[in-house]
This record gives C-alpha cells, structure tokens and sequence, in this order.
C-alpha cells in the first residue's frame, strides 16, 4: 500500500516538474514555441496595440492598448479581423522573426515623437494617421509607411524642428 502511494506522489511531482519546466526548456531547442511566449500585434485599422502571453499554446494573459495612432484616429474598439503580428519573444531571445508588420510598434512610436516634435495639431495628426494605416493595408506591411515617415522627417526638419531645444 506504501509504495503505491509512494509510485502516485513520485507520478504526482514528475507531472508537475514536466508542466513547470518543459516550457522553460522546450525555447532553448525550438525557438519562438509557442509553449512559453508573448507575442505583440498591431491592428491595421484602429492602430491599437495587442500584448498576449501564452503558456503550454494557451493564451494566459491579454491586453489591448490605445496608441498614439489609434488615439489620433479617434479609432474605438479595433477590428477582430484586422490583427497582424509584428514580434514574437520566446524569453531567451531578446530578438523575434521578422514579420510583415515586424516595424509597425516602432512606427507607432515615430509617429507620436514627429507629430510632439512638430507640434501637429489633431487634424493633421488624423491626416497623418490615416496615410499611415492605408499604407500598412495597401502594402500588407509596414514598409508601405516608411516613405511618410521619411517626408514627415524632411519636413521638419526644413522647418528646424530638430535644431530648436524643447
């Protein structure tokens, strides 16, 4: 009777050890699994964000965030449709593959810089935002956009944005 026992706690520990630390393992040999990671989406209608985590395939956790572009927009709820990965991190690997969309946070970000730096007022931040997201659908990628990107740069820099302390 003891040792059943003994083989049912032993049996017990060893699914537990399994559950626990394969999805720490697994990353080192097959990268980017979706056993242990976190994934990052942009949506290319709304400009929202998306951050989710899975565990053992499963998403454990999830959250959806305004942008800057999504706020200039004035964008509600995003499309369920329109999500497209841009990163993928494992937890080793401080780099992810390179998706379509693989820029498009950064874009984001460029986009809230240039549009401070230039001081944009909301309808011109809408106009931009709005070239930016048809960019990204016309292109399915984010390299549609770099060219804004570059003539909004051109642009202030003209205008001696960059040369002006803030």
């Amino acid at each position: 009777m003891k040792r059943k026992m003994l083989w049912g706690v032993v049996s017990f520990a060893a699914v537990i050890a399994i559950l626990v630390v394969l999805p720490l393992i697994v990353p080192i040999y097959v990268p980017w699994s979706a056993i242990n990671c976190r994934y990052e989406d942009v949506n290319i209608v709304s400009g929202h964000a998306r951050y989710s985590r899975s565990w053992w395939y499963i998403v454990v956790s999830e959250r959806i965030e305004e942008t800057a572009l999504s706020t200039a927009l004035n964008s509600s709820l995003p499309d369920p449709s329109a999500w497209r990965r841009a990163n993928l991190f494992d937890g080793r690997r401080p780099n992810s593959p390179h998706y379509r969309f693989h820029s498009a946070l950064s874009q984001i970000q460029e986009f809230d810089m240039l549009t401070w730096a230039g001081n944009l007022d909301s309808q011109e931040k809408q106009k931009l935002a709005k070239q930016i997201i048809a960019a990204w659908q016309r292109h399915n990628g984010d390299a549609g956009a770099n060219p804004i990107f570059s003539q909004l740069t051109r642009q202030l820099d003209a205008a001696g944005v960059f040369d002006r302390p803030r």
